[in-house]
């Protein structure tokens, strides 16, 4: 029992962390230059467009990270639909997320 304890404060101090990475990435703003997005770790771009999908559902919105490598291919006027009525939006090259 120890050792789940011992991790399971390692898994909030590293989830502590990367809110934080994510936190820095969007400055406040709930969108994010594509260009910006692309510069990112694989790992950071699927937290923040989790982020920002969550935010827009104002739940949970399951898988939505799964669909950042399609996400990222978006030119700078486009749209894609995703899972639990969001779609990832792209105007002028600016990432948002809104609801269906």
């Amino acid at each position: 029992m120890a050792n789940v304890l011992a991790l399971a404060e390692v898994l909030r101090d590293e989830s502590a962390v990367l809110d934080a990475a994510v936190d820095e990435a969007l400055d406040g703003r709930r969108e994010i230059e594509l260009a910006r997005l692309r510069e990112l770790p694989q790992a950071l771009r699927r937290l923040i467009v989790q982020r920002l999908a969550d935010e827009v559902a104002g739940r949970p919105a399951p898988g939505t990270a799964r669909r950042v490598g399609d996400i990222v291919a978006l030119g700078d006027n486009a749209a894609l639909d995703l899972p639990h009525g969001i779609r990832a939006v792209v105007v002028g090259g600016i990432l948002s997320f809104k609801r269906q």
